[in-house]
């Protein structure tokens, strides 16, 4: 493991203070578990956006191949 310091509001110390007590393990261990929970979600957060990214991708198809330079032709023009 590597120590690592963070300065936190003393509300928050008082907090965590008082759940490791009642949890009954260090305030250390405490904060481990928060933050490794964090990150779980985060990854979690970051694998659906990148499985709707890969949906959307598949979803547009039959775009005219210039596109990217006569946008303002497609979208502006009256058909």
């Amino acid at each position: 493991m590597i120590r690592t310091q963070i300065y936190l509001p003393e509300e928050f110390h008082q907090d965590l203070v008082m759940m490791a007590q009642k949890a009954n393990v260090s305030m250390a261990e405490l904060i481990r578990k928060f933050v490794a929970e964090g990150i779980t979600s985060q990854e979690k957060k970051g694998t659906s956006g990148s499985l709707l990214l890969e949906i959307a991708h598949g979803a547009v198809k039959g775009l005219p191949e210039n596109i990217s330079t006569e946008h303002d032709k497609y979208l502006y023009s009256k058909k």
